[in-house]
């Protein structure tokens, strides 16, 4: 909620977590508060976390046939509120696989 735009009280959670996929641990987790991991094109009446990556992008775009999850890191509560109303595109992708490991 509002409260947590300002207290952010996972500021440091990307500091307290390891984050691996298939094997591979994903180093690259920015000042993130939180993490989503999905498996649907939209959420929050049509908004889409994962986005639509770019031609030439490492990441294949969403299907839910494809026996992949998709992990998404998110800068916060106002972030995530940004992605809601549309005036972002998306979250952080992190990365996809079928293993996800958090520790």
């Amino acid at each position: 909620g509002a409260g947590e735009v300002f207290s952010a009280s996972c500021a440091d959670f990307h500091k307290h977590i390891e984050l691996t996929v298939d094997g591979k641990r994903i180093d690259d987790l920015p000042s993130l508060e939180g993490i989503a991991i999905v498996n649907i094109t939209s959420m929050y009446a049509g908004a889409h976390l994962w986005g639509h990556p770019s031609e030439g992008s490492s990441f294949k775009p969403q299907n839910m046939g494809d026996e992949l999850v998709e992990v998404i890191g998110l800068y916060g509560s106002f972030h995530l509120g940004q992605i809601k109303s549309h005036l972002r595109q998306s979250g952080k992708r992190l990365a996809q696989g079928k293993v996800i490991e958090i520790t």
